[in-house]
């Protein structure tokens, strides 16, 4: 029986910023082997509407994984909320360049619900054989 190691994770949780859409750069990672493969995951609390890696679109119609996620107590009195999060997870190991822009868009919230901005956790994932 063969256990798959562990990926190496690269959080891409600084350096956003905003026009219409978030934008950030990031490095391609450094020890990548011709066998390396590199994954792009990103969760949400809202479904995606458009995800580009330079220049490149990565489908976003498919239905993603939805996470589900008890809700902490201290903010439910009743503990029997969920909250929901969306799962993207693209293999990317051919679009990696030495230098990366990663563009997230989500829809336009209705400008009177005051909506927030989209909470979000982005990383790569480095399988090696």
């Amino acid at each position: 029986m063969s256990t798959r190691p562990e990926p190496h994770r690269i959080s891409l949780a600084r350096g956003w910023k905003y026009s219409k859409d978030w934008q950030r750069f990031f490095h391609k990672p450094t020890n990548l082997c011709h066998q390396s493969v590199v994954r792009l995951r990103i969760e949400s609390d809202r479904r995606l509407r458009t995800a580009r890696l330079n220049g490149q679109i990565l489908a976003t119609s498919q239905e993603p994984a939805t996470i589900q996620e008890p809700a902490s107590s201290h903010t439910s009195d009743s503990g029997a909320e969920n909250s929901f999060r969306f799962g993207y997870d693209w293999e990317i190991t051919s679009a990696v360049q030495a230098r990366n822009e990663l563009v997230l868009g989500w829809p336009n919230p209705d400008p009177k619900t005051q909506e927030s901005e989209p909470q979000i956790e982005v990383w790569l994932e480095i399988f090696a054989p």
